[in-house]
């Protein structure tokens, strides 16, 4: 199908192009410099193909020039069409205040938040975990106190049965005696331990809790503040167990030191039964404080890395949140650039659809700028240059 070109196939856009290069009222013919140079990717955007006049769509008249009802029925379209169509010019002057560098900047403070957030989150799983072994050896040493309760109460029954199967023995007596006292020891030492164990699973529970949370959550400030609660948990327990061990230990060296007392007061008084059975039963109470050490060992040992590792957590919370608040600042910064300015208006462009007439700020568009481009395109696009 053969092209046709005219100036006024391309009266919108060709003209604002022309009023962007020249001043207004200008044309490119007139133009001082290089002549005008346009490709032909330009020309086939602005120069509007004219079909010939056998194809182009008539009213009221088929393909073989044959008379047909028009397709405006009943009065055709009732809406009314301006003469006149406008619209104003414009650009966002919020670009040219820095809007876009503070955007980038915003941009920036959120990946940063974000990774701090989630490295807060990572340690607060640590802290957990850590507080979660301790938990575990908390229990273990509950478990070594229960067993040394059964086994005082053990003792303590086989000595009242062997009183009272010989009346009147002072011995058995003494060993009975002797042997309540170490039972009703192991039975508060148990009790105390275990209530301690407890309350250290209920922290690396409560620890464990908000880590998942901190994982889980979907926000910068979400996941710091799940992390807080992790670490913070994860604290106490690390707190907790280790005042356990302290206690343990405090226990196992004051059995000992007992026990080597009346060991030495006995021996002082070989003849003295009471003496010699205080000094066997205290022998008993540090033999039983010393076998769990291994277990007060192993639960200052998690104690101190879920402690290490809770204070680690706590640092990296305290950066997320710092990083947030740059976030926040940022993007803050960002939204008031220009927050009640709008967009900058250069002009007004008006089209007469009636006449054909176009104008930039009242002044008229076209002319030898348009004529020129149009006979340029046209020979760019039939193969000339």
């Amino acid at each position: 199908m053969k092209r046709h070109f005219s100036a006024l196939s391309s009266s919108i856009l060709v003209p604002i192009l022309g009023a962007a290069l020249l001043p207004l009222g200008a044309d490119l013919a007139d133009a001082k410099g290089p002549k005008l140079s346009i490709s032909k990717k330009d020309c086939q955007r602005l120069v509007r193909h004219q079909a010939r006049a056998d194809v182009n769509y008539r009213a009221g008249v088929d393909v073989r020039g044959r008379r047909v009802a028009p397709a405006d029925l009943n009065g055709g379209s009732r809406i009314k069409i301006p003469n006149t169509i406008s619209f104003d010019v414009k650009f966002d002057i919020k670009n040219y205040l820095g809007k876009a560098e503070a955007d980038a900047k915003a941009a920036s403070a959120a990946s940063i938040s974000a990774d701090k957030a989630k490295s807060a989150a990572t340690s607060a799983s640590t802290a957990a975990t850590s507080a979660t072994t301790a938990a575990t050896e908390a229990q273990d040493l509950a478990d070594t106190a229960k067993a040394a309760k059964t086994a005082a109460d053990t003792a303590y029954t086989a000595a009242v049965a062997a009183s009272k199967a010989d009346p009147g023995n002072n011995a058995l007596d003494l060993a009975v005696d002797a042997a309540k006292v170490t039972a009703d020891a192991a039975a508060t030492e148990y009790s105390e331990t275990q209530a301690e164990a407890d309350a250290v699973a209920a922290s690396a529970t409560a620890a464990t809790t908000a880590a998942n949370s901190a994982a889980d959550a979907t926000s910068a400030e979400g996941k710091a503040s799940a992390a807080k609660t992790a670490a913070t948990a994860a604290q106490a327990a690390a707190d907790e167990a280790k005042a356990i061990s302290d206690a343990a230990t405090a226990a196992s060296t004051a059995a000992a030191a007992a026990s080597t007392a009346a060991a030495a007061k006995a021996a002082e008084h070989p003849g003295d039964a009471d003496l010699a059975a205080e000094a066997a039963a205290a022998a008993t109470a540090a033999t039983a404080a010393a076998a769990d050490a291994t277990s007060k060992a192993d639960l200052l040992t998690a104690a101190t890395t879920a402690s290490t590792n809770a204070t680690a957590a706590s640092d990296a919370v305290t950066v997320s949140e710092s990083a947030n608040t740059e976030n926040i600042s940022a993007h803050q910064a960002a939204a008031d650039i220009g927050k009640n300015l709008g967009d900058g208006v250069v002009g007004k462009v008006k089209y007469n659809l009636s006449s054909g007439r176009l104008t930039f700020n009242g002044q008229p568009l076209g002319g030898g700028d348009q004529r020129e481009l149009a006979e340029k395109c046209k020979s760019v696009l039939s193969g000339g240059r």
